[in-house]
């Protein structure tokens, strides 16, 4: 076993039914590691307790509700989760940042000498992509970091719109 079998999905909700689909995929693809976004859920979401219940590991970020939805039963869009089967230790990492341009979650994964940083980001497609945004995205991951295809090109792009905001401004 090793950390490369990993997968990423956009739920759309983690709903009971779709919990079931999930462990049939974890399963199905030998997956060890599954990172996902718009899990739709709360903190004492059912489907959270139920795979932790089944002895997944899991850190989750649920998106934060205002406090006038604060007791609303409606559905609580966005969301991401960390989860790893039994025998791989996950654990959460603060990352010394809350992004307001998008929601994100970070997990330190270990199993045996093997190690690695998982950061799951979702942005809205319905949010603007603004210059905070890739501000906030360059202070969460930080240098040195490599990444793969096409956020190497996002970094490259941050990177350099940084650089003119700093020229632009005088500073």
């Amino acid at each position: 076993m090793n950390l490369h079998e990993r997968g990423s999905m956009n739920l759309r909700s983690l709903s009971p039914s779709k919990l079931d689909d999930l462990l049939v995929e974890f399963r199905d693809r030998y997956l060890h590691v599954m990172m996902l976004r718009e899990t739709w859920h709360d903190a004492d979401s059912v489907s959270i307790r139920r795979l932790r219940a089944d002895g997944f590991t899991v850190v989750e970020c649920a998106r934060r509700r205002s406090s006038a939805a604060e007791m609303s039963l409606c559905v609580n869009h966005g969301g991401v989760t960390v989860v790893a089967i039994a025998g791989i230790r996950i654990s959460a990492v603060d990352l010394s940042i809350q992004p307001t341009t998008f929601e994100c979650v970070a997990a330190r994964i270990t199993y045996a000498t093997s190690r690695c940083l998982a950061v799951v980001v979702y942005r809205p497609r319905s949010a603007d992509v603004t210059a905070g945004f890739f501000t906030e995205l360059a202070d969460v991951l930080g240098p040195p970091i490599q990444l793969m295809n096409e956020w190497r090109y996002l970094l490259q792009i941050t990177h350099r719109y940084r650089g003119r905001a700093r020229t632009a401004s005088g500073s």
